[in-house]
């Protein structure tokens, strides 16, 4: 998993950038979530903690 301070905006940069992204960034009870997946097929989570960016 990989975190972010902005899941968001790490989201538009690297959508921008040509990463496939599998959903768009959803609020979860826990904070920002999203899952992107590289040129092989391997799936990684971005994830976005509450404090970091966005309070309770």
């Amino acid at each position: 998993m990989f975190y972010s301070d902005d899941v968001q905006r790490t989201y538009g940069e690297l959508t921008a950038k040509g990463v496939k992204f599998l959903a768009a960034p959803s609020k979860m009870f826990f904070g920002w979530w999203s899952m992107f997946e590289d040129g092989e097929g391997n799936r990684y989570a971005l994830g976005e903690q509450w404090g970091t960016n966005n309070p309770l």
